[in-house]
């Protein structure tokens, strides 16, 4: 019989842990970004101009949870590019998205999760899951988070 693993010990821990804050800083929420993240600016920009040109295209990026997901992501993606991170966001509905930390990328997903149940006034609830992805072009989750239906918008 094996005995379990030891978890392995780091010298300074701490030291990590405020150099990274250090360097990180303070990200603040943006109820209404000032400007697009370099990362999707491309697929926001064609979506306006694909409205612009035909009455028959409802732009993505105009529905109340799709703007959530934007501002979700704007936060996130100015956060990891202080840390030197490289994101990378593909397809026109920003759909897979790489993150870059050193020689190693992880592939991450946030969409509209779901529908289980309905609120007490029988219209449906919209949210959000957030998934750490196995790998490019994968579906399967690592592990995921969904919104909580009493959670703050």
């Amino acid at each position: 019989m094996e005995a379990d693993p030891v978890a392995p010990m780091f010298d300074e821990p701490e030291t990590l842990r405020e150099r990274i804050a250090r360097n990180l800083g303070v990200v603040v929420r943006i109820k209404e970004p000032l400007s697009t993240h370099a990362a999707f600016r491309r697929q926001v920009q064609d979506d306006a101009r694909q409205a612009a040109q035909s009455r028959w295209h409802t732009p993505i990026f105009d529905k109340p949870l799709e703007k959530r997901r934007l501002r979700i992501l704007q936060g996130l993606f100015y956060g990891l590019s202080r840390l030197d991170c490289t994101i990378t966001v593909q397809g026109r509905e920003t759909g897979p998205i790489s993150i870059g930390v050193g020689h190693q990328h992880v592939w991450i997903a946030l969409e509209r999760a779901a529908q289980r149940r309905r609120s007490s006034d029988d219209k449906e609830v919209e949210r959000l899951k957030f998934s750490i992805l196995k790998g490019y072009g994968s579906t399967t989750e690592r592990v995921a988070w969904v919104d909580t239906l009493g959670g703050k918008r």
